[in-house]
C-alpha cells in the first residue's frame, strides 16, 4: 500500500472517483450522485472515459456534476 500522495493528482482523482461511485452503489443506489469538480484533473481521454461511465450511471439515477470548467461540457456536446 502506498499513500495517495505517491500518486499524480489525476490519478488519486480517479481512485476518489471509483471509490465514490463503489461507496453510492452500495449504500445508497436509488439516492442522486453529485460530483463537484470530481473530473478537474482527468486528462482529456479519462475525461471521456469518467463521461460514459456517469452517463451509464444516469440510466438508473439521477447524476449531477458541478464543474468550474467548461471541458465536460464540450465533451459530451461532441458525442451527441
Amino acid at each position: 500500500l502506498r499513500s495517495a500522495l505517491w500518486r499524480s493528482d489525476g490519478t488519486a482523482d480517479q481512485l476518489y472517483l471509483a471509490l465514490r461511485l463503489a461507496v453510492a452503489a452500495e449504500l445508497t443506489p436509488k439516492a442522486p450522485l453529485i460530483l463537484d469538480d470530481a473530473l478537474v484533473r482527468f486528462d482529456d481521454s479519462r475525461l471521456k472515459a469518467a463521461l460514459e461511465i456517469l452517463k451509464e450511471e444516469a440510466a438508473s439515477k439521477q447524476v449531477i456534476l458541478f464543474s468550474c470548467q467548461t471541458r465536460e461540457k464540450n465533451v459530451l456536446n461532441q458525442q451527441k
